[in-house]
């Protein structure tokens, strides 16, 4: 049975999709830049975060790329709004982690229906894992130059 995506989420004028499980798992292997993986691992580390739980990210994630990014990629935060999201749950340690993928494009086309998973790019495709527990934001990783 094939998974879909619960639905596209419009949240501060950008657009995502929550990936279920199998999704999830498939965005979590780039192969260009680190990711979190669940624990435990597999399907049973993955949840669906909510419409409520994005919103949050959503509202810190400006102000974050904003202080950060310039010494990790000039000009991220001026593009923020031109990503397209990919959420995944995860759990690390018994902690909920949403971790978004973050892309200009889609090479495949229907970035809605699978996990846009791309080698080198530079920062038109990073990522970035948001602790619900304490509202804060670690491990942002931009894709490689080829």
């Amino acid at each position: 049975m094939l998974e879909k995506p619960l639905g596209v989420i419009s949240s501060r004028g950008v657009e995502g999709v929550v990936l279920p499980r199998k999704l999830a798992l498939e965005a979590l292997q780039q192969c260009s830049r680190p990711t979190p993986q669940p624990d435990p691992p597999g399907e049973k580390g993955i949840w669906e975060p909510s419409g409520r739980e994005i919103e949050r990210l959503e509202r810190s994630l400006s102000d974050y790329v904003a202080a950060y990014a310039p010494t990790l990629s000039p000009g991220l935060a001026s593009r923020l709004s031109q990503y397209r999201r990919q959420y995944i749950g995860i759990f690390q340690k018994e902690k909920k982690v949403v971790y978004v993928n973050l892309f200009l494009w889609d090479p495949r086309g229907d970035w809605r229906t699978h996990a846009v998973v791309v080698c080198d790019g530079g920062a038109a495709f990073w990522g970035i894992e948001f602790d619900l527990s304490t509202g804060t934001f670690a491990n942002l990783f931009t894709n490689g130059e080829a």
